[in-house]
């Protein structure tokens, strides 16, 4: 019988615009290859003994299977697109948004500027926090945190957006926004709840697929990308991070 020499089922492939990306899940690691030679191996069109099908199998990217066996892919767990998380700046209408939270079932209250964690509803975890914009800047000038090979992170990247999804900020103005460090007003918490979650809505599904740059690298489902500060630098929601050394148009570094 025929055999054949495809990529296992903890593989994904991500093509950008000069090369793709062999995403291994089971071993949380990736390979930058050639599109060309991906899409010959895919098609079947590149001899079995080439280097660069002999370097697939040394990296355990392949296996070889009979023409009629059917290799199903890895499947992702849905995330239901929900509020789950505020953040509260100190100084903003606890009354009003105690009544908020009765509207939704939030699990994280993060609290900004709080000297001490304020009680708002029950059955949700708190965290503290000092309201500080430079973490988001050296967060997204971390290369070894920016890349992540997580198949849940991954997913979620495919369908939302890393920052913003099933977030919502608000600010000591009482203003809702996507998130805390943002000047983008969204929404007033005098609004009702479920036209506070509409508006939301939209950003929590800005994708990597919809950011200039980004849209072309194989890197985009990977990557953790913080729209706040892209925002601050271009006054551009949709423009790419100036952080990024990646040049998916050349396929290289800076």
């Amino acid at each position: 019988m025929d055999k054949k020499m495809v990529f296992h089922q903890f593989i994904r492939v991500e093509e950008g615009y000069k090369n793709c990306l062999i995403i291994n899940f089971l071993r949380k690691e990736y390979f930058i290859a050639d599109k060309e030679h991906v899409k010959g191996f895919i098609s079947g069109e590149i001899d079995k003994e080439s280097e660069f099908v002999k370097l697939l199998k040394e990296n355990g990217l392949v296996i070889e299977v009979d023409n009629s066996v059917w290799i199903p892919p890895i499947l992702f767990e849905e995330h239901e697109m929900e509020l789950d998380t505020i953040e509260i700046e100190k100084g903003a209408d606890i009354s009003r948004i105690r009544e908020l939270l009765s509207f939704y079932n939030i699990k994280t209250i993060k609290l900004y500027d709080f000297k001490k964690e304020v009680k708002i509803v029950d059955n949700v975890k708190y965290e503290l926090y000092k309201k500080d914009f430079n973490e988001c800047y050296e967060f997204v000038r971390n290369d070894k945190k920016i890349f992540n090979v997580n198949k849940d992170i991954y997913f979620n990247n495919m369908k939302y957006n890393f920052c913003y999804f099933n977030k919502m900020s608000i600010t000591k103005d009482n203003k809702i926004r996507p998130c805390i460090y943002s000047n983008i007003e969204v929404a007033d918490i005098s609004e009702e709840p479920d036209v506070i979650i509409d508006k939301m809505k939209t950003y929590w599904q800005i994708t990597k697929d919809m950011i200039e740059k980004c849209k072309d690298c194989e890197f985009r489902y990977l990557c953790l990308d913080c729209r706040e500060t892209a925002y601050r630098e271009s006054g551009d929601l949709y423009s790419p991070p100036s952080s990024c050394k990646y040049d998916p148009y050349k396929g290289d570094w800076k």
